[in-house]
């Protein structure tokens, strides 16, 4: 059995519990074993399901001491240690509760942000989903509201006119090349090339990165030519104003999503490359989506669209294939 997945015995042992609470566990979806089909379901379970079960109980207050019926006693150190090796824990058979608990804070924070499309959705992430996803539909729908009846032409104007103060040589170079990382030219040969590439190394890859990256685009170029808003004309632009109608911003949706849902996928919280490849991405959202006010070719509330598409395309993305519905 390779070293992420537990057998029964095992996860027994590593929790500190009888095999009927395991059952239970698994009944009432507090760890997750692994299934083959709807039918047939195997008495082997993800290891890190079953560390979050033990985070959980403990940042919740929990008893962690050994004498607690062997409920988290010392026969979680060693496996404890072995997984969260940048959260050592004291190799005693009593554990200080609040130094356990910041410990177990720490690796809970790292956990949480390596999103495992191996598992299947947890009521944590599905309860994260459903708020992200609704507070981004709600923004998005005033947003258009606003635009619309002309509520945000101050703003937008405020904006911009900060963008044209700030204009200079360095930066109209700067901002006239990174704006192309966020066209299709540019994303949709790096999407294929990376689908062929890492699918076989990430699972999902191409179904988590194709649900967010071309929800996102379809989405953005429908409302796009519904809404039919002219482009920015307040101050001139460094190059020529796209054909396109200007709500919202397609390299804005284009490159939140791309960049957001490649994080999702390859992020691993202990590497250093992992959070030089978060940087990295940060950094190029960041640049293209200021690129487009820079330029003058978008609106402030353009690119907030853009940005809210992004987003609620990446929850979907995420909830699709974590919770089964596309296998």
């Amino acid at each position: 059995m390779q070293e992420q997945y537990l057998r029964v015995n095992e996860a027994s042992k590593f929790l500190g519990v009888a095999k009927s609470t395991l059952w239970l566990f698994s009944h009432q979806g507090k760890i997750i074993p692994i299934k083959i089909s709807e039918s047939i379901i195997m008495g082997i379970y993800h290891k890190r399901s079953v560390m979050r079960r033990f985070l959980r109980d403990l940042l919740h207050g929990k008893s962690v001491c050994a004498s607690d019926g062997r409920r988290y006693g010392v026969s979680w150190l060693p496996n404890y240690h072995h997984l969260t090796i940048q959260s050592p824990l004291i190799h005693s058979k009593s554990i200080n509760k609040n130094s356990a608990k910041l410990c177990a804070l720490n690796s809970y924070t790292q956990i949480r942000f390596t999103m495992q499309f191996s598992e299947k959705i947890t009521p944590d992430e599905r309860w994260v989903l459903s708020i992200v996803l609704a507070l981004a539909v709600g923004a998005l729908i005033l947003l258009i509201l606003f635009m619309r009846n002309g509520y945000l032409a101050q703003f937008d104007q405020t904006v911009l006119h900060w963008f044209h103060k700030m204009k200079n040589p360095t930066l109209d170079h700067f901002f006239s090349a990174i704006t192309w990382l966020g066209s299709l030219w540019i994303l949709l040969p790096l999407y294929i090339i990376l689908t062929l590439l890492l699918s076989q190394h990430f699972e999902h890859f191409e179904k988590v990165l194709g649900i967010g990256f071309w929800g996102s685009v379809l989405t953005t170029y429908a409302l796009k030519y519904e809404l039919d808003r002219k482009r920015p004309h307040f101050f001139p632009t460094i190059n020529e104003l796209p054909i396109d109608p200007s709500f919202p911003s397609a390299h804005t949706a284009q490159i939140v999503a791309f960049t957001l849902l490649l994080w999702l996928i390859v992020y691993h919280s202990h590497a250093l490359l992992g959070n030089v490849l978060g940087g990295t991405l940060i950094f190029i959202a960041l640049g293209v989506t200021a690129s487009r006010m820079y330029l003058q070719v978008h609106y402030p509330s353009d690119v907030l669209a853009g940005g809210l598409i992004a987003i609620i395309w990446s929850c979907i993305a995420v909830w699709s294939v974590k919770s089964g519905a596309l296998t």
